[in-house]
């Protein structure tokens, strides 16, 4: 009998496991080469707001990696608040992207326009 309960528990353990490895997210990773010089607001706004939403998936993966190697201790220490800001960041990271993009885009033609004018100093000394 208690080798069948055991037998259960187990199964029921690796489900459990299984389901909170799935929940794990990677970092946001943006590429903000180039978008320093710019020095807008946008980029410190998306770059600050980035930070945050890593800083926020390190510790949820910490809870769920806790869990995943103590599964039958009872998780006491989360905030609650966690989810909450997480599911704003959801919200949030398109308008994030989409200023990212915006500054990406800026700083390409800024360049094009740099090399343009660097092409027609050079043809001007010819």
């Amino acid at each position: 009998m208690i080798g069948s309960i055991e037998k259960v528990l187990s199964k029921e353990v690796d489900i459990q496991e299984k389901n909170l490895k799935k929940c794990i997210m990677q970092e946001v990773n943006v590429d903000f080469s180039g978008m320093a010089v710019l020095d807008s607001p946008n980029y410190i706004k998306c770059k600050d707001a980035v930070e945050e939403i890593n800083k926020e998936i390190f510790k949820i993966r910490e809870i769920i990696l806790k869990k995943v190697n103590h599964p039958y201790t009872p998780i006491i220490d989360f905030e609650s608040d966690q989810i909450d800001k997480l599911e704003q960041y959801e919200l949030e990271f398109p308008m994030i992207i989409q200023s990212c993009s915006r500054l990406e885009t800026k700083t390409t033609l800024i360049t094009s326009k740099i090399l343009c004018i660097g092409t027609l100093g050079r043809k001007a000394k010819h």
